[in-house]
């Protein structure tokens, strides 16, 4: 073969082999845009700490996947906000309080999931899945939350020579902060009575337990009228302020769960009921005791709740995929990854937020080694309902606190109280 011959020779093998990697990356390209691209609103800010440690599983999904891409969005808990995308049709899947699910004008601009959640029922307490149905089916899948739990200090327990894993009954609960103030330098419970929304769902614990309830809803789910002025309601706040208040810590009427878990870390008080960012906030001030926790359950009492849940669009395009991708996020493996939590700068360490809603996580590793977050998933087992609709959130910020803390100060009597937030 001569020169030029071999020159066209090697022309025409370049050419080849230029034409080859442009197929190729054409084809790369076409694969890519032929990804379904998924839209998924969180109720944090996707820059904050928690949004960041939520697209750490949002890209763990992506990165499994080739056919589907799901971008993230931030948001908050606005329920005008939820009104705004749901009309844009700009989401497909939502992470959502459990109150909007059932709020008439959002849930009609939701996909029902019944039938595909039907394989999953079993695997979370019926209560948490009641909060998610409405006469169109179940309209939304349990993900994660809070509750609330007794957590206490081992050692101010074991000086007051009692034993929380044996408790039955509320009264259990006061004997034990009777004991706790005769037997220590400490107080017993903290307790909250400030003007404030912390007064509101503590003392909505008491009240469910004691057979009370905030309202009546009407068969939509809506608010039908209040009903927390009831002898029950009455029984159980003359409980928290007459009997519990008198082994509280010195100023409990004008203090927050903030003030109480500051008590709580110092020492001076041995129990609080609080959720799981109390045993982080233990973490944080560098374990300076042990503490445990038992389930509000255990002594028979309602917890407060705070369940996310994921919801998909009725309008989207990308139903099946939305489905597979709640099937990623609701994954025992893909939950226990929540529990890895959310970076905190000031102290250069990862603490829990959140806990999954599964009732089955105590075999995942996590769980394995930190027990003590078992209850904020039990608590779910008797769940206190403090905002039942959208139109009792904005009487409980107007009233509700209000005139309960007037009852705690002795300005006016607890029936006066609940006669005032009745009408």
């Amino acid at each position: 073969m001569n020169s030029t011959m071999m020159s066209k020779f090697k022309s025409i093998i370049i050419f080849a082999i230029i034409v080859i990697l442009t197929c190729c990356s054409l084809s790369c390209t076409i694969k890519s845009k032929e990804k379904k691209e998924i839209y998924f609103k969180i109720t944090w800010d996707d820059k904050s700490s928690r949004g960041e440690a939520i697209l750490n599983i949002v890209e763990g999904f992506n990165n499994s996947q080739d056919n589907i891409h799901v971008t993230m969005l931030g948001g908050s808990e606005d329920k005008d906000e939820y009104l705004q995308a749901l009309s844009s049709d700009t989401v497909d899947v939502y992470v959502m309080p459990y109150r909007f699910i059932r709020n008439s004008s959002i849930s009609t601009e939701l996909y029902p999931l019944t039938d595909y959640f039907s394989n999953e029922a079993d695997k979370y307490y019926e209560t948490i899945i009641e909060l998610v149905e409405t006469k169109k089916g179940i309209m939304g899948v349990p993900w994660i939350g809070h509750s609330m739990g007794i957590v206490f200090n081992k050692e101010l327990v074991n000086q007051a020579e009692i034993d929380p894993y044996k408790w039955k009954t509320t009264q259990d609960l006061l004997e034990a902060c009777m004991a706790v103030d005769t037997m220590t330098e400490s107080k017993g419970l903290g307790l909250v009575g400030a003007d404030h929304h912390d007064v509101t769902w503590m003392l909505s614990q008491f009240i469910y337990t004691y057979g009370g309830r905030l309202m009546e809803l009407d068969e939509n789910g809506e608010m039908n009228k209040v009903a927390i002025n009831s002898k029950e309601s009455i029984e159980a706040i003359d409980f928290y302020i007459k009997k519990l208040g008198k082994f509280a810590q010195d100023g409990w009427e004008d203090d927050t769960g903030l003030e109480v878990m500051e008590l709580f870390a110092s020492e001076e008080i041995a129990f609080e009921i609080q959720g799981p960012w109390a045993i982080s906030d233990i973490w944080k001030r560098g374990y300076p005791f042990e503490i445990g926790t038992i389930s509000l359950s255990q002594i028979g009492m309602y917890s407060e709740v705070g369940p996310l849940m994921l919801t998909v669009s009725k309008d989207s395009l990308m139903i099946d995929e939305a489905k597979e991708f709640i099937s990623y996020l609701i994954d025992e493996d893909t939950l226990e990854k929540i529990m890895d939590g959310e970076y905190d700068p000031k102290h250069e360490e990862y603490y829990p937020f959140r806990v999954p809603l599964k009732k089955n996580m105590e075999n995942s590793q996590f769980f394995k080694q930190y027990p003590e977050f078992l209850v904020f998933i039990e608590g779910y087992k008797k769940p206190s309902i403090n905002t039942p609709s959208e139109e009792w959130a904005e009487k409980r910020k107007q009233l509700y606190s209000y005139y309960i803390h007037e009852a705690i100060i002795g300005n006016i009597t607890i029936e006066e109280a609940l006669e005032l937030i009745e009408k």
